[in-house]
């Protein structure tokens, strides 16, 4: 069945930005205040928001105006004194194939997955650090040693390498691939260092000159186009399934039914990204935003609307009755779907970790990306973020202002303490230092002024270990990835990011333009100003959409005001293009819960209520609602769906 969902959601723009931020969206899309439309691949959707910001990119500043740009420098392996981690390479080899490389470079760890040995993650972490810190030549030396070892079958870098010598691996250069299969983490870490890199030859940032055998755009290309194909299963039977991150290529194939997933491996950001490059497929990646958007929000205590239970408990999880503000590492047996409460999971532990910590940055660089924020957009995110900060904040606090490489994900979510673990520490300092965060946990200035002198003046000269010491490169990858990210830390690169704008849309007045599927087709809409009780969206296509409808459904929440929450008569009414009646739904009585909300949940409409089969569902659709009791009740939600 192939669905096209129009989507309704609106509120009044005369609220503040706090307000905004708390509003409630029991959908499983997201709130915002700006407007854009979305297509999905195969849910055409079209959303409305209001008032888009699309911010200029402002002239970026020197690289060495980063507070951290020592830490940087000490990192790289151009350093006096580099760190043991980075390894030099000359062959490869891959399934029996032995190539050379030329000029290569790898980043060692010494607590991977399987024990030791040059790990793809943490690979992806170094190649965007090099590009951020507008260091060409490391980014190039690890670029030439993906490249060679990119596995013909996938197009992706294998997970875990080896010295081909043997045990003792000091001085080596010739490593092989323990296991040809990719790591979708890994995976989209080097396709969105890639991105960096060809950003990085804009003028008004690096000039970076391209490689001759191949650019940093075509890389970037070819790369995204494997992560599609290969580390997104396409047999699933759960379609929604097929737009969630697999751990890798092999888990892709086999699906999520015998297999794990990791929340913290998908980076919306980077989907985002992604369709600069992979544009003949924008809607797989719009797909892929919003069910990781709902995957997380099954997971994860979305905001004031969230009246579900707080539990770590390991095991089968309902959705729609359970939460939690942390994560563990993975869950079994997903099956995702478009709303929270219908996806379904096990949980496999209760402690948040090293495998759970790549979330901050993850969700920070989409939150604080102008795409996303500059009218106050996604307070669901916001949520799960503050939640997030909330969680690690009191794990911290209640510790004496310690926190160590595992905390419990309930409370009081307790922790070991007696030091501060860096890449655990970044991660927090990143989400104390987002102002839009500090709603949900009122000690975050307090923390992170805590955090910023113990990282120092640089991150290496203050009381958290910065790790260039030690013989894995994961842990201080990942602490000046996090550091990188917010204002203080910002490279010219990052703050171009940043501003990137990933929309094929322009705002002008009250109209918006969106190219929003794979014909190129676009659609056309007016600024919508909503009354408290109906609301309406313009769709206008070049041709008739092909969709025959069969079934219309409409899914819709409703909302009382503060003084009138008792049970209350509604009428519902759709109106079709041309104005003429599609749907009409009489409740006798519907009695808000204690925030006031109604969730009369999906209503079917059969297709004889005045749709042609084979017509277009294009033009202006209205969802009017009528209080016939008079008290002040109003629309929250509606989503209508047509199936074919």
């Amino acid at each position: 069945m192939k669905k096209m969902s129009i989507f309704f959601i609106w509120s009044k723009n005369t609220m503040s930005p706090d307000q905004r931020q708390k509003s409630k969206i029991l959908s499983g899309y997201f709130l915002t205040q700006n407007k854009t439309i979305k297509i999905l691949k195969s849910l055409v959707a079209i959303g409305i928001y209001i008032n888009p910001i699309c911010a200029a990119a402002q002239t970026p500043t020197n690289v060495s105006n980063s507070k951290y740009y020592a830490y940087y420098q000490g990192y790289t392996p151009k350093a006096s004194s580099p760190p043991p981690f980075w390894r030099n390479v000359s062959s490869i080899t891959i399934s029996n194939s032995v190539l050379s490389v030329n000029n290569g470079l790898a980043v060692w760890d010494n607590a991977g997955t399987y024990g030791q040995g040059i790990i793809s993650e943490s690979m992806g972490y170094a190649m965007i650090l090099a590009a951020l810190y507008n260091d060409q030549a490391t980014f190039n030396g690890l670029s030439a040693t993906v490249q060679a070892g990119l596995n013909t079958a996938t197009g992706l870098f294998p997970w875990y390498w080896y010295c081909t010598a043997g045990s003792s691996c000091s001085g080596q250069t010739a490593y092989y691939a323990v296991d040809t299969n990719s790591a979708g983490d890994g995976d989209i870490n080097i396709a969105l260092a890639y991105v960096y890199a060809d950003q990085a030859t804009n003028s008004s940032v690096y000039s970076w000159t391209n490689p001759t055998a191949a650019t940093y755009k075509q890389m970037a290309q070819a790369y995204i186009a494997a992560i599609r194909k290969n580390d997104f299963s396409t047999t699933d039977t759960n379609t929604a399934n097929n737009y969630i991150l697999a751990d890798g290529a092999a888990q892709a194939a086999s699906t999520f039914q015998s297999n794990t997933w990791h929340p913290d491996y998908s980076d919306i950001r980077a989907y985002q990204l992604f369709q600069l490059y992979d544009t003949g497929n924008t809607a797989f990646w719009e797909n892929a935003i919003s069910y990781t958007q709902a995957a997380w929000q099954s997971v994860f205590y979305f905001g004031a609307a969230d009246t579900r239970t707080m539990s770590g408990a390991t095991g089968t999880i309902n959705a729609s009755l359970y939460n939690t503000k942390l994560s563990n590492p993975t869950y079994s047996s997903l099956q995702a779907s478009l709303y929270y409460y219908q996806t379904s999971f096990s949980r496999n532990a209760n402690q948040y970790n090293s495998d759970s910590d790549r979330l901050p940055v993850r969700i920070e660089n989409y939150l604080r990306a102008s795409d996303n924020v500059s009218a106050q957009s996604l307070p669901i995110l916001q949520a799960i973020a503050g939640g997030n900060l909330d969680a690690l904040g009191a794990s911290f606090t209640s510790a004496g202002n310690y926190i160590s490489s595992v905390v419990n994900i309930t409370s009081p979510w307790y922790n070991s303490g007696g030091y501060i673990q860096n890449f655990i520490s970044a991660g927090l300092l990143l989400y104390a230092l987002d102002p839009n965060l500090s709603t949900y946990y009122s000690n975050s200035n307090s923390v992170a002024n805590y955090l910023n002198k113990a990282f120092g003046t640089n991150g290496t000269n203050g009381t958290i270990n910065d790790d260039l010491n030690n013989n894995g490169a994961y842990n201080a990858s990942l602490s000046l990835w996090n550091l990188t990210v917010p204002d203080q830390g910002e490279t010219p690169l990052q703050t171009y990011m940043r501003q990137l704008n990933t929309n094929s849309a322009t705002s002008s007045g009250t109209t918006l333009t969106y190219t929003y599927d794979d014909n190129g087709e676009s659609a056309n809409t007016t600024s919508l100003q909503s009354p408290l009780m109906s609301a309406q969206i313009t769709a206008l296509s070049s041709k008739t959409l092909p969709l025959a409808v069969k079934t219309v459904s409409l899914y819709i929440t409703l909302e009382a005001l503060p003084s009138h929450r008792g049970a209350s008569p509604v009428a519902i009414s759709v109106t079709r293009p041309g104005g003429v009646p599609f749907m009409v739904y009489s409740s006798q009585r519907v009695a808000p819960d204690s925030q006031g909300l109604v969730n009369l949940g999906v209503l079917q409409v059969p297709n004889n209520a005045g749709l042609p089969l084979g017509a277009s569902p294009k033009g202006t659709w209205r969802v009017s609602l009528q209080s016939t009791s008079g008290k002040p009740i109003k629309i929250k939600t509606a989503i209508l769906t047509f199936n074919k």
